[in-house]
């Protein structure tokens, strides 16, 4: 099966197929995570359409789409997102050299074959304008995709292996949702 791989600012109409695909892959999150992690479709299209953010998207033959990563050093353009963690943790001169970057996402599609080779064609697509300025790539993965699904290592050995050296993975913030059971429900 031969997969192209896109890099495009502005999606135009596909981004309809680029969200089903999106959201049939993140969907088990959605009750592995107690923060939301899909996008809605008003800010999955307004992702889509903004050229701020660089969008990698894999098609296949059949020009389905596969696989999809963004990445934008525009930190503004992120729902969800502290702007102001970013500055404080970073600096406002590079925030605004436009040298810290953040991923909303890179997916992909399960049932497609070469599932591993496609996500680290995109997480390297993803990482290369990064690297081109010195910058650093911000991320978020629930407690499921650092642990039980390794992605978040996989991810950083991708990075490791096409910059031939440690680009560091440091954990910036950790989040803990609690309950209090007063029912004896849980």
């Amino acid at each position: 099966m031969t997969i192209i791989v896109k890099t495009m600012n502005y999606m135009g109409a596909s981004w309809h197929r680029a969200y089903a695909m999106y959201r049939r892959v993140m969907q088990p999150l959605a009750i592995l995570a107690a923060q939301r992690q899909i996008m809605t479709d008003r800010e999955f299209a307004a992702l889509a359409a903004d050229d701020l953010i660089v969008k990698h998207v894999a098609l296949d033959e059949n020009a389905h789409v596969v696989g999809l990563a963004a990445a934008t050093p525009c930190l503004d353009q992120v729902p969800l997102i502290s702007v102001p963690y970013y500055r404080h943790r970073y600096g406002d001169d590079l925030v605004d050299a436009g040298r810290v970057w953040y991923v909303p996402f890179v997916c992909v599609d399960r049932d497609t074959p070469g599932t591993r080779d496609l996500f680290a064609r995109l997480v390297r697509g993803i990482a290369e304008p990064i690297a081109k300025v010195k910058g650093v790539g911000c991320l978020d993965f629930c407690e499921r995709n650092m642990d039980e699904v390794p992605i978040f290592p996989t991810a950083t050995e991708i990075i490791k292996r096409a910059h031939g050296r440690d680009v560091g993975d440091h954990v910036d913030d950790s989040q803990h949702y609690v309950s209090w059971d007063f029912g004896d429900l849980a």
